[in-house]
């Protein structure tokens, strides 16, 4: 080889060029170093990692969500992360020495070596660094939430009087629907369908226990993906339970309202053994018997949580139909009232102002305060998508895992994931349980259930701010 052959493959932007082409697919590296027996082992290792890509790719937006719920692929994932790595950096650096050894004189040459090398290792390292965190961050999310443990469904009592035959105004010009044989049992349930309860607890300074203040039913249809939203308010009275130790303490009703059946479920666990919130259960086992549904999970959120989910997200923007003023009790022991001044209009609200504008109810009432937290509901449903949670997501997932508990099992969550997938916010229809639909005080539970029956079925009662056909339209 001649002397000017040799200098021009020693030279430095050589080198330079075959690490980096080797740190980005291992092998490159070494065949521009016209070394192709040192470059099979690596480009092999490359072709697994693009036969895996491609494997993935084939597979789908949504199973791969369904890998990432689950605690054995997400260890996988960071172990061929960290692997991945390692290789990058060991192909980078033979490329490079097999073009330009760092020993080679003179003296600056091999600091200049070292100083590319140093540079490709960190575009390496940066990158599979957070691919590890957000893998590992995700595997500690889906162990420390959900339970292992899989909890019966609670399933609505069947002996409950009769709905009432008074026909009641819908929206749909169609009769009233009339009642189906109960449903065999699926996967889903008995019913076909996958209820949660989502709660909202107010548990803030100065109070001796939670509160859920915040009880919505969510029920979604496996069958086209459609779901309908169904809120309860707080101040419901005489709330039935399901046959069970509940119903035999309170055969008449539950003698406070709705939102102290979680404190009562709570303070009284020997009425619950073996379960993973006894006041979450005393909830679903009221508001089976209140609507008729049969209750797969329940789901709770502490709302002071809602500062830091919102937080990571980076603020929330909403429609906000009417301009709110309030303060709030703090949201941390010891910590300061928290007061905003939000117009009308749409706009970018900070943590505070929307921990105000869910908890607010002082400013008009309870009833004005559920579409609020619906309208918030689906503007972080509509926020957690994009590449900006990627960048939120190790936030995110730090505010979830101290904000949420739950009893939905690991077990079922790539069947959720699945369910998810088919569910579009503008097939989401809602339905308060408030006047003048209800009344709070005295509730007809029987028609209630029927109510719950007909907007299951696409048909939602008439009367403004009770039920809206869609849950992109909560904060009207």
């Amino acid at each position: 080889m001649s002397d000017g052959h040799a200098a021009r493959r020693a030279s430095p932007a050589r080198a330079a060029a075959a690490a980096l082409l080797s740190a980005l697919v291992p092998g490159l590296g070494q065949l521009l170093a016209r070394r192709p027996a040192r470059a099979v082992g690596f480009l092999l290792f490359s072709a697994a990692l693009l036969a895996v890509a491609g494997w993935l790719a084939l597979s789908g937006r949504t199973h791969v969500l369904a890998l990432l719920v689950q605690p054995a692929w997400l260890t996988a994932a960071l172990a061929v992360v960290v692997v991945s790595a390692l290789v990058r950096l060991a192909a980078a650096y033979d490329a490079y020495r097999l073009v330009r050894p760092l020993t080679a004189p003179p003296a600056a040459a091999a600091l200049a070596g070292g100083l590319v090398l140093g540079l490709v290792a960190a575009l390496v390292v940066v990158p599979h660094a957070y691919a590890a965190r957000i893998a590992w961050t995700q595997r500690d999310l889906v162990t420390d939430v959900f339970p292992v443990a899989e909890p019966a469904p609670v399933e609505p009592d069947l002996v409950l009087p009769a709905p009432t035959t008074t026909p009641l105004p819908t929206r749909a010009s169609t009769p009233t629907p009339t009642p189906t044989p109960t449903p065999t049992p699926t996967s889903w349930g008995r019913d076909g369908r996958y209820t949660v309860l989502l709660l909202g607890a107010d548990a803030g300074p100065g109070r001796w226990s939670a509160r859920t203040d915040t009880m919505v039913l969510l029920s979604i249809s496996p069958q086209d993906g459609s779901a309908v939203m169904i809120g309860v308010p707080r101040n419901l009275a005489r709330i039935p339970f399901v046959r069970g130790p509940l119903h035999a303490r309170f055969p008449n009703g539950f003698t406070d309202i709705a939102n102290a059946v979680y404190t009562y479920g709570a303070g009284h666990p020997e009425l619950f053994p073996g379960v993973r919130d006894p006041g979450a259960t005393a909830v679903e086992h009221a508001l089976a018997a209140a609507t008729g549904l049969e209750i797969d999970n329940w789901v709770m959120v502490d709302l002071a949580g809602v500062v830091g989910v919102v937080r990571a997200l980076g603020g929330l923007t909403l429609d906000v139909p009417t301009a709110l003023h309030d303060r709030i009790s703090p949201y941390q022991p010891g910590g300061p009232w928290v007061e905003a001044w939000i117009p009308a209009g749409r706009q970018h609200l900070s943590p505070d102002q929307v921990y105000v504008y869910v908890r607010s109810r002082h400013a008009d009432s309870d009833y004005f305060r559920m579409r609020r937290q619906r309208c918030v509901l689906a503007a972080i449903g509509e926020t957690l998508t994009g590449p900006a949670l990627l960048k939120s997501y190790p936030d995110l997932a730090k505010a979830l895992t101290r904000s949420v508990t739950t009893d939905i099992p690991r077990s079922r969550l790539p069947d959720l994931v699945e369910l998810g997938a088919k569910v579009r916010l503008n097939r989401v229809s809602t339905l308060l349980l408030v006047p003048p639909l209800v009344n709070t005080s005295y509730p007809d539970y029987a028609r209630i259930r029927q109510v719950v029956r007909d907007a299951l079925a696409g048909s939602l009662p008439a009367g403004l701010g009770v039920a809206a056909n869609r849950i992109t339209g909560a904060c009207s």
